[in-house]
């Protein structure tokens, strides 16, 4: 049986594994700048009073990251595929708002996305 502090300990120190059909991945922050350019690309439509978004705007979206590399990969999942749809290391792109987001370890500013094998779209080749 595993005490309180040891449990501490494994959540500031330890490693996560992916288990079942589960997918942990590390998000890729969104391209930043990009309101910017587009005001530059389109300056008809600067003239015209569409605003760039604010910085808190952007980080919203970002947020949301919709890409990342993946870390760890469940026992179980793709069991029902038969094949292998993304492996360690592979960048993938899933569903925008799949799974939780979690900080590891906590108050380290990095975070790991768990999301369920159904929710991967594709790999970057």
């Amino acid at each position: 049986m595993t005490t309180i502090e040891e449990a501490y300990e494994l959540i500031a120190k330890g490693t996560p594994e992916a288990r079942g059909y589960r997918i942990i991945v590390k998000p890729l922050d969104a391209v930043e700048h990009l309101e910017s350019k587009e005001a530059e690309r389109f300056p008809t439509l600067a003239a015209s009073g569409f605003k760039a978004k604010t910085a808190e705007q952007q980080e919203r979206e970002t947020r949301g990251s919709d890409h990342g590399i993946v870390i760890s990969v469940g026992e179980t999942a793709y069991d029902r595929l038969g094949k292998d749809w993304c492996k360690v290391g592979d960048v993938i792109i899933f569903h925008r708002y799949a799974g939780k987001r979690i900080e590891l370890p906590p108050g380290s500013g990095e975070f790991l996305q768990f999301i369920n094998d159904e929710d991967v779209f594709g790999a970057m080749v």
